[in-house]
């Protein structure tokens, strides 16, 4: 398996960004046995061992990053890639286990129903494509975690930046919402990973809200799962109080 870890990084409207200790986190957590690949139009910080790839000034990150994404996926030499956030992802293992030939999104634990953000988000991407599906019950899909073969990545980026280019108010998240929770859970090529029920990653806003069934810990320089095993990424730990535990272990 050739591997490959892709984020995007910006710090053209604030010099500072990238400089910020969840940063070195982020990189300090890396698995070994995949490359890095940054994408940025504006990068203030060196990342070593990084191959870093100049864009065109974005004017919005989280839904321009999936067009680059997707042309550099068109030639890239891996089998495997995760797409990732960068400053709020902190790495407990090797994601790459969970690697399948399915393209393996990211479920942060709750329906829409739970959680007021994403309820308004999601009514603003409905309502901008003329929708009115009862979306509830729908689980979230974190837009920033997306694991799978490099061709079937690629196909998604290209739907995704194809689904959200011309988003204004709601972002790519509620835009890969609507597209799983109507098509994609249908196709045999997804599948939706989940916190009460896998150790692929946990989200922070599952944590926060009580949102799972059991109350995630800080075990022997891990937060785990019901049964013990280590979650391979935590996304958003630093709106949690287990960041505390997270920063004392990296810097012990």
């Amino acid at each position: 398996m050739t591997k490959a870890i892709i984020t995007t990084i910006s710090d053209r409207l604030d010099p500072g960004y990238s400089r910020k200790s969840e940063f070195d986190l982020f990189f300090n957590s890396l698995p070994r046995g995949a490359d890095l690949i940054v994408f940025t139009d504006g990068l203030n910080r060196s990342v070593p061992g990084a191959r870093v790839l100049q864009c065109p000034p974005m004017q919005k990150l989280i839904l321009e990053r999936w067009y680059y994404y997707y042309l550099f996926l068109c030639t890239a030499p891996y089998s495997h890639v995760l797409l990732t956030d960068s400053r709020d992802v902190y790495m407990q293992g090797d994601p790459f286990d969970f690697a399948t030939d399915k393209v393996l999104l990211c479920g942060e634990g709750f329906t829409h129903a739970q959680n007021s953000w994403n309820m308004d988000d999601q009514a603003a991407a409905q309502r901008a494509r003329g929708l009115s599906d009862d979306y509830r019950a729908w689980p979230v899909v974190n837009g920033g975690i997306v694991l799978g073969p490099a061709e079937k990545v690629r196909e998604l980026c290209l739907l995704m930046y194809t689904f959200v280019m011309h988003n204004t108010d709601h972002t790519d998240q509620a835009g890969l919402g609507i597209l799983y929770n109507t098509y994609l859970r249908h196709h045999p090529d997804y599948a939706l990973s989940d916190p009460g029920r896998d150790a692929f990653c946990i989200t922070g806003q599952a944590v926060k809200q009580g949102a799972l069934a059991f109350e995630p810990r800080f075990l022997d320089g891990a937060v785990r799962t019901a049964h013990g095993e280590p979650y391979r990424l935590f996304h958003q730990w630093e709106r949690t109080a287990l960041a505390e535990d997270i920063r004392g272990a990296r810097a012990g």
